[in-house]
């Protein structure tokens, strides 16, 4: 299997996408592969869709970031997890 087909399959299981996230085309693939526009994908990372998009032209992630994503795509914090941790923080702002 190609190194290529690895990247998909691995980035479709959401598992070993090792990936160094300050690359640009590689958070761009990522949520294309999962089927996501840009405020579906970074939404569920409390990331507003501008500033998505900003790290998806090159701006560099922050590290807190960056390890919420590598925790998400390992599988140690699930959608379900996320949702509930932004629903703490919007009640905490309101």
């Amino acid at each position: 299997m190609s190194a290529q087909a690895m990247y998909v399959l691995n980035a479709r299981e959401k598992r070993g996408f090792a990936l160094p996230l300050a690359h640009k085309d590689k958070l761009r693939c990522l949520r294309k592969i999962l089927g996501e526009n840009q405020t579906e994908f970074w939404r569920r990372f409390g990331v507003s869709q501008s500033s998505g998009s900003r790290f998806e032209q090159g701006l560099p992630l922050p590290a807190s970031l960056q390890i919420l994503i590598h925790l998400y795509l390992d599988g140690r914090v699930t959608d379900h997890d996320l949702s509930l941790a932004m629903a703490k923080v919007e009640v905490a702002c309101d």
